[in-house]
């Protein structure tokens, strides 16, 4: 027998504020990938591929991944 009860009002609200902040990772990422998947394109298409540009953006897509799951362990 459990001893201490679940208040569901408390337990869903906490729960629904964990999943708006995960969702807004998520959407935050998602804008910041679609701007990046955007300049690479623009820059494929008028030829400027440089291997530095590639770093930039690899650095950049390591960032928001590195974020994101530091933003997902946070609100666990």
């Amino acid at each position: 027998m459990l001893t201490k009860q679940l208040d569901p009002d408390i337990h869903n609200k906490i729960n629904s504020e964990k999943y708006d902040r995960l969702l807004f990772y998520f959407n935050k990422t998602s804008n910041n990938i679609n701007q990046i998947a955007k300049q690479i394109n623009t820059a494929y298409q008028n030829g400027m591929i440089t291997e530095q540009r590639l770093i930039r953006w690899l650095t950049i897509l390591n960032t928001i991944s590195d974020n994101l799951l530091s933003g997902i362990e946070h609100d666990k």
